[in-house]
């Protein structure tokens, strides 16, 4: 199975943003998921233990405004069926080295949006491990991609 990230790299090279060497980690950064409760991907992400698609490739952006979007590759659930695109809108919050992550709820009509926030975890330089999560298998560690200057 191929498919390419270039889509993701060219949306996270223009988004990334410069900011002060002493944040603990700088606003803007593009966060590349490496590894769901310590597979690498491709990897099941789904906490449903039913559910068994695999995350293929994943990426977090972190604007300067308290948003944020993550952009997934996702392997079909359905038998011989193509791999899927979707982006997310997010909200986010940083108290200390920990990070509160929110989606944003599309469903406003039914309100059957899970309560938020849906991952928490520690953000450094390196990148985030999310070790609390509502929507998906946990620790998701992602490491802080460097992109070119």
């Amino acid at each position: 199975m191929k498919f390419s990230l270039a889509p993701t790299l060219v949306f996270a090279a223009a988004i990334a943003a410069c900011s002060t060497t002493t944040d603990p980690f700088r606003i803007g950064d593009v966060y590349v998921l490496q590894s769901i409760a310590g597979k690498s991907l491709p990897a099941e992400y789904a906490a449903n233990p039913d559910y068994h698609a695999r995350m293929l490739a994943d990426t977090l952006v972190l604007a300067s405004d308290g948003t944020a979007e993550w952009r997934a590759w996702i392997e079909s659930d359905q038998a011989g069926g193509a791999p899927r695109s979707e982006r997310s809108p997010m909200t986010y919050t940083v108290s200390g080295n920990r990070i509160s992550v929110s989606f944003l709820c599309q469903d406003t009509v039914l309100a059957s949006c899970i309560a938020p926030p849906h991952l928490v975890g520690t953000i450094d330089d390196a990148g985030i491990a999310f070790d609390e999560s509502r929507v998906t298998r946990q620790p998701l560690v992602f490491r802080r991609a460097v992109l070119p200057e």
